[in-house]
């Protein structure tokens, strides 16, 4: 596995079925805070995750080549490091959220078309009562769906 994807889920995995309200979810998403002090616990339990998030974040930086050159020696990378830090970790934090919405709107999807899927396989008059559910659930789906994209601006800003 990716070791961002699986910091990413050391943090929060995302399970669409645990929620049932739009609080829920703004609950549920981790904040910034939440991120760097599990950042900070993850990097102390797995150093070598360090030097691979190093290497990211430079490639991300907005501006690598006015800061860095292929030729730095590793002594300047983290000299440069101490000083200019907080721009690529906004970005990292900004990439942890964009995640963990992507995550939460595929499984979204994909709830819709199981639902969708058994409403058109069913005897509607079979069994009536699991044709409701399927409905409302289908509802559900597409009001948390709405204010996920609603909240992603908010969410991703904070």
């Amino acid at each position: 596995m990716d070791p961002i994807i699986e910091f990413y889920n050391s943090i929060y995995t995302p399970r669409i079925w645990q929620l049932y309200s739009n609080a829920a979810i703004e609950k549920a998403l981790p904040r910034s805070k939440l991120i760097l002090d599990k950042l900070n616990q993850y990097l102390n339990e797995h150093p070598e995750f360090y030097n691979k998030l190093r290497t990211n974040l430079w490639r991300i930086h907005p501006n690598p080549i006015s800061i860095l050159t292929d030729k730095l020696p590793i002594d300047l990378w983290y000299l440069i490091d101490g000083f200019i830090h907080e721009d690529p970790y906004h970005l990292f934090i900004q990439k942890c959220k964009e995640y963990y919405i992507s995550v939460l709107l595929s499984q979204i999807k994909e709830e819709i078309g199981i639902q969708e899927k058994h409403i058109r396989k069913k005897d509607k008059f079979e069994n009536v009562y699991c044709y409701y559910y399927n409905m409302h659930r289908v509802k559900q789906c597409k009001s948390m769906q709405r204010f996920i994209n609603n909240y992603k601006d908010s969410y991703l800003k904070n």
